[in-house]
């Protein structure tokens, strides 16, 4: 489900920025850092999605320490900082839906 989440919000942010034409504005800087957030996210998902490939393979064969080191960053680093950059990403859509 979250891939395809991920592509639409690409394709969207494109047909956004072409056709509000926000590149002549004092915007722009907003929808360039909102656009460098979901990058941002998009690398951690892709971390995050081969991390769990690795752990399932492992639990899969019995060794339960390396799943373990490959979901914890997960919990401990990775969802905690997309959930933030989600946030202000939100809020980055927010104002410049107001505007």
């Amino acid at each position: 489900m979250v891939i395809p989440s991920i592509i639409i919000l690409l394709i969207t942010a494109i047909i956004m920025i072409l056709s509000l034409g926000f590149k002549e504005t004092e915007l722009y800087k907003f929808v360039i850092a909102k656009e460098v957030i979901w990058t941002i996210m998009t690398i951690i998902f892709i971390v995050i999605y081969i991390k769990r490939n690795k752990a399932q393979k492992a639990f899969d064969n019995g060794d339960f320490t390396t799943a373990k080191n490959q979901l914890a960053p997960l919990a401990k680093y990775l969802i905690p900082i997309n959930i933030i950059l989600g946030l202000i990403a939100v809020i980055l859509g927010i104002t410049l839906r107001g505007f």
